[in-house]
């Protein structure tokens, strides 16, 4: 159960009616999903980003979540993922924190490196960055983890930046990746990591479907891509 399930009418109505938008339809259907999997026991339910595509309805994944959390009891909701290298890192963590303090134990704020889009699309997100100051990525997300947890700590220069709302606890973390090396940066911030499904040969090709295959502790996860990669390595 997720986001790519709830788009399939969606797509294929659009394609045979260009003119008509059914992003209502696929924002709907993805609430009966989510309504659904609550109602059958499931963990989880994650909404994807995805920017300037006429077959997606999902472009702001955390509000998507939010209703999502209104209109579910039990399951967790959250992000497959934010694409951080859009975002203020500080901007991220407040709107978690909103939701955590909506929906407290509930919350998966799940964070990718991908764009998520064409890149026209990637260049109007970004047009009011300033390219000799942002942060590389792993950066940014050592930020949001630590605006997470609270302000960060002198002498950062955003050391008095105080985010909110405060929160009684942290909401799920967890880092979507394909390489030891995410992995490895998800277990040194002690976050979660989820990998394409490790079953196929690395590199996998990667999706919100594919993310959702296989959640694995970052160290694990670090092991199990260096042992498929040299798995096909040996097959060649």
């Amino acid at each position: 159960m997720e986001y790519s399930d709830a788009v399939c009418a969606f797509r294929s109505r659009q394609e045979s009616d260009p003119r008509r938008s059914y992003g209502g339809e696929a924002l709907a259907h993805t609430a009966k999903l989510a309504r659904r999997a609550d109602d059958l026991g499931y963990k989880r339910f994650w909404v994807a980003e995805h920017h300037a595509s006429p077959f997606l309805a999902s472009s702001a994944p955390e509000i998507v979540s939010a209703y999502l959390l209104a209109v579910t009891r039990r399951i967790r909701i959250g992000t497959g993922g934010v694409m951080l290298q859009h975002y203020s890192p500080f901007k991220v963590a407040e709107s978690f924190r909103v939701l955590e303090n909506l929906a407290p134990g509930r919350v998966d704020l799940g964070v990718g490196k991908a764009p998520g889009g064409l890149p026209y699309a990637t260049q109007a997100l970004q047009a009011f960055h300033d390219k000799a100051t942002k942060p590389d990525f792993e950066t940014a997300l050592e930020q949001l983890d630590g605006f997470l947890r609270g302000p960060l700590p002198a002498p950062h220069p955003l050391s008095k930046a105080q985010p909110k709302p405060d929160i009684a606890s942290l909401p799920g973390r967890i880092l979507l990746g394909a390489s030891p090396e995410s992995a490895a940066l998800a277990a040194r911030l002690d976050g979660n990591f989820v990998t394409p499904d490790i079953s196929t040969a690395i590199p996998a090709r990667s999706s919100v479907h594919s993310h959702l295959c296989a959640g694995l502790g970052a160290p694990a996860a670090a092991r199990a891509i260096r042992r498929r990669r040299a798995d096909a390595r040996a097959r060649r």
